[in-house]
């Protein structure tokens, strides 16, 4: 039997120690289980996030390097890790996460104890944190009501399949013994998402709720494919015949792991758009944000795709 499953078991009879536990929450997110999302809030909660008492916050996930923030206050570029000298190799301040990522792993996924050596640098400074899964928020509900067939992949570990261990962890976590046997204060959901205020993603929420409120375009997000979104101009004509005549702005669900990390980043590219005027509107909006819409520059030819990032 897998360590995962041996440690989730321990979580549920009381009897995890704290490595024990974080392996039994985060292990899922180093595998391939995680590498296939829907939709931008499914994509972004794929993290643990252990949130400090004065603002600041610690995510670790499936597609990022662990991150260090805070929730409200915007971080002037450049800034400085708040950590002793000795201890700030390998954090470097990224604006699209309004923090610091550390490449201390060289890009792999941390193991419990490394993610609990981080917890345990941060809390010496910035006090005991609680426990944040926005990932349980957004899956358990599913997992536990369609079991095994919430998933499509028949992944295995050590010959144990790890959907079967998904919704294990699922059922846990709903009938609480995940938040007894928690080391911290364990939080399901909160008010806050996790995410600090000024990362890509929330201002490009922002952005997006802008969009709509000046009803300059349709919005037609989380699409699955082009086929999917036929008729959604209708639909949204039918609904507001304001916004006849407008243009579409879309955002791809499939795959969205690629367009929305769990670190707050956006590597979502617009779909072609060739009216001056709304992609002037457009910019103007995102920039109010604190975004540049710029030309996707991963085309080998100038097109009129864009992408969207920190200033």
């Amino acid at each position: 039997m897998t360590s995962w499953a041996k440690n989730l078991k321990k979580v549920k009879a009381g009897k995890a120690s704290k490595v024990e536990f974080v392996d039994a929450i985060t292990h899922w997110m180093g595998t391939e289980i995680a590498e296939s999302t829907e939709g931008m809030g499914e994509a972004v909660s794929r993290r643990a996030v252990w949130l400090f008492p004065d603002g600041y916050a610690l995510s670790v996930g499936a597609n990022f390097d662990p991150v260090f923030y805070h929730l409200s206050k915007e971080l002037p570029v450049g800034s400085m890790i708040p950590l002793p000298q000795s201890r700030k190799k390998n954090w470097l301040f990224a604006s699209r996460t309004n923090g610091w990522t550390y490449s201390g792993l060289g890009g792999r996924f941390p193991k419990a104890e490394e993610t609990l050596a981080l917890v345990d640098l941060f809390s010496a400074n910035h006090g005991e944190p609680k426990l944040l899964l926005p990932w349980a928020f957004h899956w358990v509900e599913s997992i536990t009501e369609q079991g095994e067939e919430y998933y499509d992949w028949d992944e295995s570990e050590d010959g144990v399949n790890i959907r079967e261990i998904m919704s294990s962890l699922a059922t846990a976590i709903e009938d609480g013994s995940v938040a007894e046997a928690c080391p911290w204060d364990f939080l399901l959901s909160s008010e806050e998402d996790g995410l600090s205020h000024y990362s890509d993603f929330s201002k490009f929420q922002r952005f997006i709720e802008k969009v709509e409120d000046a009803k300059i375009a349709i919005l037609d997000l989380d699409q699955h494919c082009a086929a999917c979104s036929n008729g959604t101009y209708e639909d949204a004509v039918a609904s507001d015949p304001e916004l006849a005549g407008k243009e579409v702005f879309r955002t791809w669900g499939q795959n969205s792991e690629g367009n929305w990390l769990g670190d707050g980043s956006v590597y979502m590219e617009s779909g072609y758009i060739d009216n001056p005027e709304f992609e002037r509107q457009l910019k103007q909006l995102a920039q109010d944000e604190g975004l540049d819409m710029g030309l996707d520059d991963k085309n080998w030819e100038p097109s009129g795709n864009f992408a969207f990032e920190s200033k």
